[in-house]
């Protein structure tokens, strides 16, 4: 019978790649014993002939005697068929057991290769590795191929079998789950060789994984980015073709107008995802920036910049922005802002004899943020009145800042900034343990606590910032209202500290829920100082007197 294909899912998708062999070995056997058969039978006929031929003289002497004689016994034409029917026989025989054994060498290589595979899906869990089960199983893939070439070089000319390599030997795979810790190691016990074929042929594994360091994340992304771009414009041709060819119009029929919005829809996501991506080159090409996270597989494209060196800063802040945050319409400004909040913190660092000191800060758009649409407003899971988009975005960025001490040998000064709902973001990540020594927020909702121990910090390492014009602030409706409830830093707006003025000159105060990062704002100016750990130089808001408006004539005043 012959040997069945294997039936795991790493063969599922292997077979994709180099099919089964569809030859059937034990028919190809019985063609050989049949073929070898045959030629010992013409053997024996040619034996009799031969022995028949000898006897002819003795009994017909004559010349036609003779003649019949030497026919009969001249039978070297049918030696020659004689033989070639035995090597017939001989190479069907030996292609039978070469199929058989290539199809016992596959089944046995594949179970062979299923545990590292099984630890691959492990990884498709996570955003980083969900390219992992695929990128594996076109390694065997690769392996069985050399495997059949192998097979059919013997059969036309006799060579040794090969010895097939693990599939995993260009790189092992990467550990399951995401721990940004022994992500750093295994990359590190990698060879210069395998991590520069990671980065060069499997750059989505890597790319977006915590833990890796940022300089090899960025070449990553790089690398990914020209594919994206161009996988997602041949997915919008390909819906305009289908679109333009169809002899129906959807608009011109009533009875199609839901599969004409729903296309519509559809184009206007893919439009979206280029301009991001367009937006991501462009920032990504400045002068100082990297690409550390790039995803295009949900509704919008998610992206963090870096700006500075985030893998050897002695200062590294991150910030996450809140509602309606987009990459293709908000990645450039919040660039820009950090830049502006990295020149402030260089600046006090510098005002505490600290200038050898460097700064790293990096725009975290690696989420969902809710957006001010019919469909965001009414998706519970993306409103901007629930707290679900902030909870899943703090899975997200409580992993990239454990990444951020995960892919160092020195961890950095680490400070977490958020505004408005990224600050909810900010707060809920914080409580999963990440690592962070400092956190500034401002025109906060709320952080997900009023208890800074929740966070993991102390009341003088988180500051919290709010316009008096802020409407967004006073609620507190994510974990109460940081502003009076939050043990921490209360920042203010105010003159700046004696030894920046003949520098920096007055500070202005921010205006309404947008105006926290203006250059030369006494907001700016807290946050650096906050980064930098010199929460001294943080102008604060006097206490509140809670009396201040209470007279003889009761609440209020005259």
């Amino acid at each position: 019978m012959p040997i069945a294909e294997p039936s795991n899912p790493l063969w599922w998708l292997v077979r994709v790649q180099v099919p089964w062999p569809d030859t059937d070995e034990d028919r190809a056997e019985e063609l050989s014993r049949q073929w070898t058969d045959n030629s010992v039978r013409l053997s024996e006929t040619v034996d009799r002939a031969e022995h028949t031929g000898a006897q002819v003289p003795g009994i017909w002497a004559d010349p036609a005697g003779q003649a019949l004689s030497g026919k009969l016994r001249d039978s070297a034409e049918f030696r020659r068929v004689q033989d070639e029917m035995r090597r017939v026989g001989e190479d069907a025989g030996r292609f039978a057991a070469e199929v058989r054994g290539t199809k016992q060498s596959i089944a046995q290589y594949i179970e062979e290769s299923t545990p590292n595979f099984l630890k691959t899906l492990l990884l498709a869990a996570t955003p980083a590795g969900a390219a992992a089960p695929g990128i594996y199983a076109t390694a065997v893939a690769e392996n069985v191929a050399k495997l059949v070439d192998s097979a059919a070089e013997r059969i036309r000319g006799g060579q040794t079998a090969i010895v097939l390599p693990d599939p995993a030997a260009k790189f092992p795979p990467p550990p399951p789950g995401n721990n940004p810790e022994a992500t750093a190691q295994w990359w590190k016990n990698l060879t210069d060789e395998q991590r520069d074929t990671i980065i060069a042929e499997h750059p989505e594994l890597v790319g977006n994984r915590d833990g890796i360091p940022f300089a090899d994340r960025d070449k990553a992304n790089m690398n990914r980015l020209p594919e994206e771009q161009a996988r997602l414009r041949a997915e919008r041709d390909e819906l305009v073709r289908q679109y333009e060819n169809d002899p129906d119009k959807p608009f011109l029929y009533w009875e199609r107008q839901a599969e004409a919005e729903e296309h519509r829809k559809r184009l206007a996501i893919l439009d979206a995802k280029l301009a991001s991506l367009d937006v991501v080159e462009q920032v990504a090409n400045k002068d100082g920036r990297s690409l550390l996270l790039l995803t295009t597989d949900k509704e919008r494209v998610e992206a963090a910049i870096g700006n500075g060196d985030v893998d050897n800063a002695d200062q590294v802040a991150v910030f996450t922005p809140g509602l309606t945050t987009t990459v293709d319409g908000s990645l450039d400004s919040y660039d820009n802002d950090l830049a502006v909040l990295k020149e402030r913190t260089e600046t006090v660092l510098k005002n505490n004899n600290r200038e050898g000191e460097t700064v790293a800060t990096v725009a975290f758009l690696g989420y969902q943020a809710p957006q001010i649409t019919l469909d965001s407003l009414t998706d519970p899971t993306q409103t901007v009145a629930l707290d679900k988009a902030a909870r899943a975005g703090a899975d997200n960025l409580a992993g990239f800042l454990r990444g951020v001490d995960g892919a160092r040998a020195v961890d950095p000064q680490l400070t977490a900034l958020g505004h408005s709902y990224g600050s909810t973001t900010t707060g809920l990540a914080l409580m999963q343990g990440t690592g962070v020594d400092r956190a500034a927020i401002w025109g906060s909702p709320g952080f997900g606590t009023t208890n800074p121990a929740e966070v993991g910090l102390s009341p003088d390492r988180i500051l919290v910032q709010e316009n008096p014009d802020d409407p967004v602030t006073y609620p507190g409706v994510f974990g109460g209202d940081p502003g009076t409830g939050l043990p921490s830093i209360s920042g203010d707006t105010g003159s700046v500290p004696p030894r920046y003025r003949e520098d920096a000159g007055p500070l202005t105060a921010g205006s309404g829920h947008s105006g926290y990062t203006a250059r030369g704002s006494t907001s700016v100016h807290n946050i650096a100082a906050l980064i930098a750990g010199e929460q001294d130089d943080i102008v604060e808001r006097p206490p509140i007197n809670p009396w201040a408006n209470l007279t003889t004539g009761g609440l209020g005043g005259n």
